[in-house]
C-alpha cells in the first residue's frame, strides 16, 4: 500500500468568460464526495526540500494556504456519453466530462511564499527547468470480474509558449475574484481524436490493471506516476500543459450498460473552500480545465476546439464546486533558480511582502513592505475571502514601508493582502479573531 494528504470531496461549477459563451453546470454533476479522505502530503516531498528538485501541485498549495481545510471532489472521466451513469434523483444519463487539462506556472507567488513552502526550490519568470515525472491522484474502480481487461490512462504533455491568453473583462467574474481583468491560458483540443491538439507533445500510456487496482493508497485512492524525462526543457516564457483521458479496455452496449457494471475512473480536484470564491492573482496561470460534453461533440460554439477553464463555470454566487485537479509535477532546476525565503529572489529584486503581525489580529495589524521598484506603480490591496476590496494603499517610499491596518471593524475570518509592484504580484493572508 502506498501512502499520500488531508481532504474531503464534492464537485463542480457555473459561469462566463470574455467573448466566449457562458457555461452552466449540469445539475446531474453532483457526483461523488469522498468523506474524510486522508492523504499524507509528505509522500510527494521525498527529501527534495532545499535542493534543485521539487514537487508542484497548485491545489495542494492552496490547501496549505487555507490551513488544510480544502474540499476534495470526484467525477467520472469517460471518452463519450454512450454509457450510463446513475445520477440519483436526476436519473440515468451519460458522463459529461471526457478529458481533463492542467497548466503548471512555477512563477506563482503562492509557490514561492516562504510561509507556505519554506526552504523549497523557488523559480520565476527567467528560470528554466525539466519536468522529470507527473503524478495523478485518482480513484479507479474495477467492477468486471475478468482480470485480463486492461484500461488505460492517457497522459499528454506539451511544453509550449503558444498558449493563447484571452481574458474575462466587464463581467461578474471580475467582481467575484476582486480583479479588473482575469487572464487565462487556453489549451487547444482535437475533437476528432479527443486529444491534446499540439504537434509538439508527448504521450504516456499508463496501464490500469487488476494489480494496479489492488495497489491502492491507504485511503482507497490510487496514484499514477509516469516518467517524463523525454520532455524538452521548459525555458523562459513556456508553460507545461497536461491532458488526461481514460481509455476503456472493454466494449459496452450503448445507452444500456452502466458504469457501475464496468471499470471506471474518477478524477479528483480540490475546491479551495466551501461557498467561497477562489483566490485570484493576475497572470497566475495555474488553472485546471475540462472537455465537457458539448465541446466533445463540437456543439459548444466559440468553445469548440478548446479545453474549458474552471473560471468559465463561475457564476455570481460562490456555490460552484470545481477548482484544481490533483496533477503533481516533479521538477529539476536547470538555471536561474533560488530558495523560497532567501534574500536573492528569482525575480532579481528585493521587493517583498512581509507577514502580517499580529496574526491572528484583533484591532490592528502591521505589514512591512521593502520596495526596490518605482513606488508610483506599487499598490497594496486588502480583500475579504469573497474577493471584495476592504482597503487599498498607493503611497509608498523606496526602502521599508510599515503599513498599519485597522481590523477593529472587520468580521472574524480570513483576509488576503496583495502587493503589486513592478512585475511582481505577491499575495498573503491574515486572520481576524474577535
Amino acid at each position: 500500500m502506498k501512502k499520500i494528504i488531508t481532504l474531503l470531496v464534492v464537485i463542480f461549477f457555473t459561469g462566463s468568460l470574455f467573448s466566449q459563451v457562458a457555461l452552466n453546470l449540469p445539475e446531474k454533476d453532483i457526483a461523488l464526495k469522498f468523506q474524510n479522505a486522508k492523504i499524507n502530503k509528505t509522500f510527494f516531498k521525498n527529501g527534495f526540500k532545499a535542493t534543485n528538485e521539487r514537487w508542484y501541485n497548485f491545489g495542494e498549495t492552496m490547501d496549505i494556504f487555507y490551513g488544510n481545510t480544502s474540499v476534495l471532489f470526484g467525477n467520472n472521466l469517460f471518452p463519450d456519453t454512450t454509457i450510463l451513469v446513475d445520477y440519483g434523483t436526476s436519473g440515468f444519463s451519460g458522463p459529461w466530462i471526457h478529458m481533463l487539462g492542467d497548466v503548471l506556472d512555477v512563477k506563482s507567488s503562492f509557490f514561492n511564499d516562504v510561509t507556505l513552502h519554506p526552504g523549497e526550490l523557488a523559480m520565476g519568470a527567467q528560470s528554466t527547468y525539466n519536468v522529470d515525472s507527473i503524478g495523478i491522484l485518482c480513484y479507479y474502480e474495477r467492477n468486471m470480474a475478468d482480470p485480463n481487461i486492461v484500461d488505460t490512462l492517457l497522459i499528454e504533455v506539451t511544453v509550449n509558449n503558444n498558449l493563447q491568453t484571452p481574458y474575462f473583462a466587464a463581467s461578474g467574474i471580475n467582481t467575484n475574484l476582486g480583479a479588473d481583468t482575469v487572464y487565462v491560458h487556453l489549451i487547444n483540443y482535437s475533437q476528432p481524436t479527443n486529444t491534446l491538439n499540439y504537434t509538439t507533445k508527448k504521450q504516456y500510456k499508463f496501464p490500469l490493471t487488476a494489480q494496479f487496482f489492488a495497489d491502492s493508497l491507504d485511503n482507497g485512492f490510487h496514484y499514477v506516476e509516469v516518467s517524463t524525462a523525454d520532455l524538452p526543457t521548459v525555458t523562459a516564457g513556456k508553460y507545461v500543459a497536461t491532458a488526461l483521458s481514460f481509455i476503456p479496455g472493454y466494449t459496452w452496449v450503448a445507452n444500456v450498460d452502466t458504469l457501475t457494471q464496468k471499470n471506471r475512473f474518477f478524477f479528483v480536484s480540490f475546491k479551495e473552500q466551501e461557498d467561497m470564491f477562489p483566490v485570484y492573482v493576475k497572470r497566475d496561470f495555474n488553472i485546471s480545465y475540462i472537455i465537457p460534453q458539448d465541446v466533445r461533440y463540437n456543439d459548444a460554439g466559440s468553445w469548440n476546439g478548446y479545453f474549458v477553464p474552471s473560471y468559465a463555470y463561475m457564476g455570481t454566487t460562490a456555490d460552484y464546486s470545481y477548482e484544481h485537479h490533483l496533477v503533481y509535477y516533479k521538477t529539476t532546476c536547470a538555471t536561474n533558480c533560488g530558495e523560497v525565503g532567501m534574500a536573492q529572489t528569482v525575480n532579481n529584486a528585493t521587493t517583498s511582502l512581509g507577514d502580517a503581525y499580529p496574526n491572528p489580529a484583533l484591532n490592528n495589524m502591521s505589514i512591512n513592505i521593502p520596495l526596490s521598484v518605482n513606488t508610483n506603480n506599487a499598490t497594496l490591496t486588502v480583500k475579504n475571502i469573497l474577493g471584495q476590496i476592504i482597503t487599498q494603499y498607493n503611497s509608498f517610499n523606496l526602502g521599508n514601508n510599515e503599513i498599519t491596518i485597522s481590523t477593529s471593524n472587520l468580521s472574524s475570518g480570513i483576509y488576503l493582502y496583495t502587493l503589486e509592484a513592478g512585475n511582481q504580484i505577491i499575495t498573503k493572508k491574515f486572520t481576524v479573531n474577535k
